[in-house]
């Protein structure tokens, strides 16, 4: 099947679509919370979003504390990606990160 897909249209034919098919994937993914919350796997998002806040939580990750007086805060953003997953199953894997926004520094 695969050399025949390859006399048809060629090498070169089949990577064009591959990098095509990865670029739809990644612009599937939601960019912010907000996208997120308006898609219909919010409830995934939800639920992997909670599983990142309890690891921060048993791991004591941080302590929230009240914020000085002239202090600055840094903010934080999700990041979501979907992961193939590693069974052979066509059912990605819902991956989240809490990561710091980019800091300005005057």
């Amino acid at each position: 099947m695969t050399t025949r897909a390859l006399e048809k249209f060629g090498y070169s034919d089949l990577v064009a679509l591959a990098l095509l098919v990865v670029d739809e994937v990644h612009d599937s993914e939601p960019k912010s919370f907000k996208e997120t919350m308006k898609s219909k796997e919010r409830t995934k998002w939800k639920h992997v979003m909670a599983e990142e806040m309890a690891s921060f939580d048993k791991n004591e990750t941080w302590e929230l504390v009240n914020k000085l007086k002239n202090q600055r805060v840094v903010g934080l953003k999700w990041v979501f990606k979907y992961k193939e997953c590693v069974d052979g199953s066509n059912k990605p894997r819902f991956k989240v990160k809490l990561v710091a926004k980019e800091v300005k520094i005057l």
